[in-house]
């Protein structure tokens, strides 16, 4: 159902088999043909994006298909697990980000129309947000107001628990170019607390990876 979903998207932009029509209103941004390869893997992100789209997969490979084309990029990381992605709002600005886990690192990227773009940091080097623990800076991510709105946060359980807690970072967006913001520290009841099991997913508000994300077959 999925697959099928995302080849249906990209194939109402074909006329002629190998002919590529070009609609007055498409972006510069989006590819009028071709679309996902046929191993994709996709989701219907409609609701979320504000317009009919799926957002879909590969393991090289991140994309949107939308009714005036596609737009890919590619996911650049030496893991060799498998990826998933989650479409976003972040700090509900009717802005929206495509966050993908390598299962070594979080990447992110901008997304407007058919456009994706890798968000950098401040230096213009690819932002990454740290998973499991590896670098020692952060075990998830999620959404959290800690006094400018609604951000992305770098999530950290810190050791030496009981007492459980949290460090969060917040993550500055401004179009494509991420800066870390406030940070805080966050303490839970228990390791069962949602506080700290959260803490090592991906999430974003009611949205997570797991049941709202889209993984690469």
């Amino acid at each position: 159902m999925i697959r099928a979903l995302v080849l249906g998207l990209s194939s109402i932009l074909l006329t002629t088999p190998g002919v590529a029509t070009a609609s007055p209103t498409t972006s510069d941004a989006c590819l009028p043909s071709g679309g996902p390869s046929p191993d994709a893997a996709g989701r219907d992100v409609g609701p979320a994006y504000g317009q009919p789209a799926t957002l879909w997969i590969t393991s090289s490979t991140i994309g949107i298909s939308t009714s005036d084309g596609y737009g890919q990029a590619a996911i650049r990381s030496a893991s060799p697990l498998p990826r998933s992605a989650l479409l976003v709002d972040a700090q509900q600005e009717g802005t929206h980000q495509i966050i993908v886990d390598t299962g070594r690192e979080a990447l992110l990227y901008s997304v407007t129309g058919c456009s994706i773009t890798p968000v950098v940091d401040e230096h213009g080097d690819a932002f990454q947000f740290d998973l499991g623990h590896r670098r020692g800076l952060g075990d998830g991510v999620g959404c959290s107001d800690l006094g400018d709105g609604r951000r992305l946060v770098q999530l950290l359980q810190l050791p030496g628990r009981p007492p459980w807690e949290v460090r969060r970072t917040a993550v500055d967006l401004i179009g494509s170019t991420a800066t870390l913001g406030r940070a805080d520290t966050v303490s839970a009841t228990s390791e069962h607390d949602p506080a700290w099991t959260t803490a090592s997913d991906i999430s974003c508000g009611d949205l997570t990876i797991a049941r709202d994300g889209v993984a690469a077959p």
